[in-house]
């Protein structure tokens, strides 16, 4: 799994004014470099669907299919 790469533990959570609502907690994945994305194929309220611009943030973006 990830083989020579720097694989650490991390919480994924929401926005930063949303900070406690944790998308997946203790998840072992690659230390991400400049560039790179993270897929989450379900994420609930944090898709179009109920997504807002405030504080200036961008919606997210959506592939569906």
């Amino acid at each position: 799994m990830w083989a020579g790469s720097d694989v650490q533990v991390w919480d994924i959570a929401g926005p930063p004014c949303e900070s406690g609502d944790l998308l997946v907690r203790a998840m072992s994945l690659p230390r991400p470099r400049r560039g790179e994305l993270l897929a989450i194929g379900e994420a609930g309220a944090y898709g179009a669907a109920m997504s807002g611009t405030y504080l200036t943030r961008s919606r997210p973006a959506e592939a569906l299919y």
